[in-house]
């Protein structure tokens, strides 16, 4: 029973940080602070507003600002080529290099949620 008092008190406590965060206010400075986002991304890496919103529509999880582009591949051979080099699939001596299918395998990444392919062909691994 005291154990619940003293949590009933410490709800009471922190009411007025729940509610600032869940106000009018604090969704319109959210909006804002995420078009300052997409803004920099824009400016960073050149994507269009379309990409942006693509990218942004796409992420799956509430809070989203610059952090949640990861990397930005030139197209899907690229995408492969790094992916299999970091996941340890090759390695810079190995013969399975010359064999590798490297766009292919960029191609199947991006039915992965992490990874998605642009109007202008190029890749982006997004962050989770």
């Amino acid at each position: 029973d005291e154990k619940y008092n003293k949590g009933v008190e410490l709800c009471n406590a922190i009411q007025y940080v729940y509610d600032k965060l869940l106000s009018v206010e604090n969704e319109e400075l959210f909006n804002e602070v995420v078009e300052e986002e997409k803004e920099y991304l824009i400016d960073e890496y050149g994507f269009d507003e379309e990409d942006i919103e693509y990218i942004f529509d796409s992420y799956g999880l509430d809070y989203r600002d610059r952090g949640i582009v990861g990397c930005v591949f030139n197209d899907t051979y690229d995408l492969g080529y790094e992916e299999a080099y970091s996941c340890g699939y090759i390695d810079n001596n190995s013969i399975i290099e010359r064999y590798f299918d490297f766009k292919k395998f960029g191609e199947d990444l991006l039915e992965e949620e992490q990874y998605r392919q642009l109007s202008d062909g190029r890749c982006v691994c997004l962050n989770y």
